[in-house]
């Protein structure tokens, strides 16, 4: 079994969830963890960063970004500093994909473990604002510090190890390419 979790269940490095989702699905980890203990079955759980790419509807900063570099519309943002790891969404599902050929192939490898789905390096908000200006040849509009920064702390996430045999095909400029075409 292939669980998907979110990095928002591990805020301070741990153990905290970040809001009602992220505790969810904290809680559904646990009840896996369960029957993984009792030998029901084998699972290893992906916890999905920052993912982005062609298509996505979801109201998130990718979307945002080239809508309002389409549109010419303002982006309210949180500092230039904030963090993110993101990950293309070719790549998360060639994750899962190795993820699945690993546990049916060596499941005491994975077996109850927890991997990470990210970028190996932190990329800040400015740095991504940047690179849609650049690949999309256009300025985009940001009202820094318009939003409060999280009452969390982002830079204490838990970012985990990959999983053994993935990395990243695509890099940020290739994924925003690709995401803006």
């Amino acid at each position: 079994f292939i669980n998907t979790g979110t990095y928002y269940q591990f805020a301070q490095n741990e153990g905290t969830a970040i809001n009602f989702y992220a505790a969810a699905k904290q809680a559904y980890a646990d009840i896996l963890s369960y029957y993984v203990d009792l030998n029901v079955f084998n699972a290893v759980s992906l916890i999905i960063f920052d993912v982005y790419g062609p298509g996505d509807w979801r109201p998130k900063l990718f979307p945002s970004l080239a809508a309002a570099q389409k549109n010419g519309t303002i982006i309210p943002m949180v500092t230039k500093s904030m963090p993110f790891y993101p990950v293309y969404i070719a790549d998360v599902v060639t994750c899962f994909i190795q993820a699945a050929r690993l546990l049916e192939n060596n499941p005491a490898a994975l077996n109850g473990r927890k991997f990470a789905v990210r970028e190996n390096q932190t990329t800040t908000a400015e740095e991504i604002v940047a690179a849609f200006e650049k690949l999309g040849d256009k300025e985009i509009t940001i009202e820094w510090g318009a939003w409060p920064e999280p009452h969390w702390s982002v830079e204490m996430l838990w970012r985990g190890e990959t999983l053994p045999g993935w990395q990243i095909q695509y890099n940020l400029n290739d994924g925003i390419r690709l995401s803006i075409e």
